[in-house]
């Protein structure tokens, strides 16, 4: 096949270029260290909930390797990382010794094991969830919590780069603020719902690593009819060159739901 006609790599979740792709994500963005901050100001929040000594329960809906939930595990109590997908099991286990470890999807858990929680992170994962379950998702994950509690929701901004591409391509949209808007809507004011945006970007000076990180954001979900390799490096060069190399944005939408 030429590469004319070739079309770009699909892998899923599970797969060890998805791992890679994923790494080289991690090492050429500031998301990351972003994240980071926000997270730890948002747990600085929390008061100590009723019966507990410390920071009581934080759940991680979507641990992935573990590396993120490492840094906010001594915070807390109790750590359990909620993570179907079992390639990362062994990498959990090296970074969060002593987290329970969850091979669940949200909504296959008990609520009954994970209520009474003080923080669920679930950080780029609704992505993965069918759109039509985006808001049962996050309804489900707000009833763990505690009183005092804190859900902490982040997904790209639906205006980045990133995601007008996938829209470019795919047709595929993300819209956080409306899911946020319903669930707002229905939850009868049990919770005090906010919003903060903390900007993003991907920075790399070889078009090599721009291509394979613009591919593992199109793999973020299943790709029916992936667009041609071709189209996406001329998207590339389009939109995304500098002057010294590469520069797309990836900001990020924090959703903050506390229960009353």
């Amino acid at each position: 096949m030429s590469q004319a006609t070739e079309s770009i790599s699909v892998f899923s979740s599970g797969s060890a270029k998805y791992e890679e792709a994923f790494l080289a994500f991690l090492h050429h963005t500031d998301q990351k260290v972003q994240a980071k901050s926000k997270i730890t100001e948002v747990i600085d929040r929390l008061d100590a909930l009723p019966g507990q000594s410390g920071k009581g329960k934080f759940i991680d809906v979507g641990a992935a390797t573990g590396d993120v939930t490492a840094w906010f595990m001594p915070r807390f109590d109790e750590t359990i990382c909620v993570e179907p997908n079992t390639h990362f099991e062994s990498s959990i286990r090296q970074h969060c010794p002593g987290a329970e470890i969850i091979q669940k999807t949200i909504l296959e858990n008990d609520p009954a094991r994970l209520a009474g929680a003080s923080f669920i992170l679930c950080s780029h994962v609704l992505y993965y969830i069918d759109p039509e379950q985006r808001l049962e998702n996050l309804q489900a994950m707000a009833q763990w919590l505690g009183e005092g509690g804190i859900l902490l929701v982040i997904l790209q901004q639906s205006t980045t780069d990133c995601m007008k591409m996938l829209d470019h391509f795919l047709d595929m949209h993300f819209d956080l603020p409306a899911i946020a808007d319903r669930f707002a809507a229905q939850s009868g004011g049990a919770f005090d719902v906010s919003f903060e945006k903390i900007d993003s970007h991907v920075t790399t000076s070889t078009f090599d690593v721009a291509y394979q990180i613009a591919e593992f954001m199109l793999n973020l979900l299943p790709m029916i009819n992936p667009p041609k390799r071709c189209d996406l490096e001329a998207y590339i060069r389009e939109h995304f060159q500098t002057a010294d190399g590469y520069r797309f944005s990836c900001s990020q939408d924090f959703l903050i739901v506390r229960r009353k």
